[in-house]
């Protein structure tokens, strides 16, 4: 390491970082969505499983599109 490089050797790294955030963010994402998923299949209300709600219905596949677009970015 060069002195007086620092501020040029961390802008070279940044772009790396970024992935790498990026990376954990979708995954986190997509692991939420699977366990909310795995969670209102079990779970009851009014006599019958929270995922057959049509609301529940609507909300998870808007999540899960919102999970699609942003592996679909990430991978672009």
């Amino acid at each position: 390491h060069e002195e007086g490089k620092g501020f040029v050797q961390l802008m070279q790294q940044l772009p790396q970082e970024r992935l790498q955030i990026g990376t954990g963010a979708i995954a986190m994402i997509e692991r939420a969505l699977a366990l909310t998923i795995d969670y209102v299949k079990e779970r009851e209300a009014f006599g019958k499983a929270v995922i057959d709600f049509q609301n529940t219905q609507f909300k998870l596949a808007e999540l899960k599109t919102e999970a699609t677009i942003g592996r679909v970015f990430y991978n672009d």
